[in-house]
């Protein structure tokens, strides 16, 4: 997804994410959880983004392979 969202996104990464997202339902749930996620904290006010990023035990890192697994289910 952020590869998506990024300045240079290629056709080509659209359709990588096209194909992963077609391979497998999980995928497409995953694709769709994330989604969500991300509408919801683009509602959200800068300051309470600012405030869920920076504002963080260390021990909330989750790494993205989890993360992702995690959005999966």
């Amino acid at each position: 997804m952020a590869r998506l969202w990024s300045d240079d996104t290629t056709d080509r990464d659209r359709a990588a994410c096209r194909r992963w997202r077609d391979a497998h339902a999980d995928h497409e749930r995953a694709w769709r959880r994330l989604q969500g996620l991300s509408e919801q904290l683009a509602q959200t006010t800068p300051a309470v983004r600012r405030k869920w990023r920076y504002d963080r035990p260390a021990s909330f890192h989750v790494p993205r392979r989890r993360a992702v697994g995690a959005a999966a289910s």
